[in-house]
């Protein structure tokens, strides 16, 4: 997953440079933003001469999927100190929460050194990749060039892969990634991600209860 970091890093890094970040900016988004869409989104925006406001709300409307991650995640952390609650989801990202969540279904708990060590290894991989793209001085013409503009989505296919259990959550992901694709093609921003997850995990609730409650009713007859 480090591995696979590095090329994100370097992506991200490459475009903002493309778009006319200086290198300053470049590392102050990698360091303190963390999320690579959000900086691509805000990125771009910048470039169109967006206001500040646009910027922080279209990235605060995209990233609200760390609200779900962060509430799946609480029940596991209730030992931690409040600052380590804070130091922990602000070093949190999507690969690192697959992780974490991966880890906590098998039944394993993690100590706070390993929760920690997750996210810093994964946020160490990325400013990585952003320092090679700044010594290199590349922009986002050489993700193409190398095939490396694959590596984001090679790598959230391997997510999926692991934290698929049963048939259920095959069911859902194949739902998510569906109606997100629809709604991109009606006309939704990138909040499509946020309606697709709300929408895939009402469906299984649902579909466990019904699930529940039919086994209920025949294990009476």
């Amino acid at each position: 997953m480090a591995l696979g970091y590095v090329v994100i890093g370097f992506s991200v890094a490459a475009t903002a440079y493309a778009l006319g970040m200086n290198t300053a900016n470049v590392l102050g988004m990698q360091m303190f933003v963390y999320a690579g869409t959000s900086q691509l989104i805000g990125t771009k925006l910048l470039a169109a001469g967006a206001s500040l406001m646009a910027v922080i709300a279209t990235t605060f409307i995209v990233n609200l999927r760390h609200l779900l991650m962060s509430s799946s995640l609480a029940p596991h952390l209730q030992a931690l100190k409040p600052w380590q609650l804070a130091a922990f989801t602000a070093s949190l990202s999507d690969e690192a929460f697959a992780l974490h969540s991966t880890t906590f279904a098998s039944g394993r708990s993690q100590s706070r050194a390993e929760l920690f060590t997750v996210n810093l290894v994964l946020h160490a991989a990325w400013l990585s990749g952003a320092l090679g793209a700044i010594f290199l001085q590349m922009d986002e013409s050489y993700l193409q060039t190398f095939g490396l503009d694959y590596a984001p989505s090679a790598m959230f296919i391997a997510l999926l892969a692991l934290l698929s259990r049963d048939s259920m959550q095959r069911l859902i992901m194949v739902f998510c990634g569906a109606f997100s694709v629809v709604l991109v093609r009606l006309g939704v921003g990138p909040e499509s991600v946020l309606i697709s997850t709300i929408a895939g995990a009402s469906l299984g609730t649902w579909i466990e209860s019904w699930t529940s409650k039919k086994s209920s009713l025949q294990s009476l007859v």
